[in-house]
């Protein structure tokens, strides 16, 4: 995989990556229920979740799948901007790290 650059925190943006995709796709377990964050939802978002089952797992799984959305989108800037680099430079980053 190219070097995708670092992100504002100080990660690598590959390694910021795989830590988001990670939680996107973790199973919760008993513990996590204790590491829960708390978020309003606007009661006519509230009530289309519920009427198409549980509202938690309702809100989990369009959660995870906009996160998703989001990494993959961050994911695809990253890969142009990295043609765009090795386009002006030349070569690609295994290349150019040489």
């Amino acid at each position: 995989m190219p070097h995708l650059g670092t992100a504002k925190s100080g990660l690598p943006v590959g390694e910021l990556l795989a830590l988001l995709y990670n939680r996107a796709h973790h199973t919760p377990t008993a513990e996590d229920s204790l590491a829960m964050q708390s978020i309003s939802i606007r009661d006519e978002y509230a009530e289309v979740f519920s009427t198409l089952g549980d509202l938690q797992s309702t809100i989990d799984t369009a959660l995870q799948r906009y996160a998703i959305e989001k990494i993959t989108q961050k994911i695809n800037e990253l890969r142009q901007q990295d043609h765009i680099y090795a386009a002006k430079y030349g070569m690609d980053y295994a290349e150019f790290s040489y």
